[in-house]
């Protein structure tokens, strides 16, 4: 059963910025489903039972924005 997480994501300007994020989530095994968009600054993200807030919240950071 998936897991939905939302999480807020600061720095986002344009849909490239939003894009990358959600490529990002998007390659990670775990994930089912992520939606992002820079105008809320929302990341809604579903993943397995074995992904944890933290894990989505690294895979976030990694692209080099910060989270809420």
């Amino acid at each position: 059963m998936a897991k939905r997480y939302d999480i807020k994501v600061i720095g986002m300007t344009c849909s490239s910025c939003s894009g990358r994020v959600e490529r990002s989530l998007k390659e990670h095994p775990g994930i089912v489903s992520a939606e992002v968009d820079h105008q809320s600054g929302l990341a809604v993200v579903e993943a397995i039972d074995s992904v944890s807030r933290k894990d989505i919240e690294r895979m976030v950071l990694s692209t080099g924005f910060e989270l809420k």
